[in-house]
């Protein structure tokens, strides 16, 4: 139920949760880590970003709650003025809930009043989940894709494009 789940821009107090969700089994897969972030580390990058969440060309970091708790995050990455990068996780135990189509449509919504015209993602050819995620709001594959080094798999993977664009409707 899209109403249940909002996005909020993180704040300081959310960390514990980011650093909680960074060290989750699963977002370290898909994420392309060996091991989990090393606390003090995450702490200053985090805190850098949210320092600079009031930039309109800064990164951002919304946190995804889901009756009242807090289950994943999204990164958007203004590109431009009009076009934006976005990526999500959901904490493995809110999974396949719907908390991220919903909370992928609320920040479709808040790019569009802002402006943006086009959002890109880049997912790993072998997430499947993640690509049927991103297809159900919309985004179809581009014919673009780049290949990288994904750490814990010791190899390199292509990272597929996909788009949205939103003046469409």
């Amino acid at each position: 139920d899209e109403t249940m789940v909002e996005i909020t821009l993180a704040e300081n107090k959310d960390f514990e949760f980011f650093y909680q969700i960074k060290c989750n089994e699963d977002n370290m897969y898909w994420a392309g880590h060996k091991a989990k972030p090393e606390y003090e580390n995450l702490m200053m990058f985090f805190s850098k970003i949210i320092s600079k969440q009031n930039d309109p060309q800064e990164r951002k970091i919304y946190i995804i709650w889901s009756e009242n708790q807090r289950c994943g995050y999204l990164y958007f990455d203004p590109i431009d003025l009009v076009t934006a990068c976005v990526s999500i996780a959901v904490i493995d135990n809110q999974s396949g809930k719907g908390n991220g189509k919903a909370s992928l449509r609320k920040m479709l919504r808040v790019a569009l009043e802002r402006g943006y015209k086009k959002i890109i993602a880049e997912i790993r050819e072998d997430n499947t989940r993640s690509k049927r995620l991103f297809e159900s709001v919309g985004f179809t594959e581009d014919n673009n894709s780049r290949v990288a080094k994904i750490e814990n798999l010791d190899r390199e993977i292509n990272m597929i494009q996909y788009s949205i664009n939103l003046s469409e409707g």
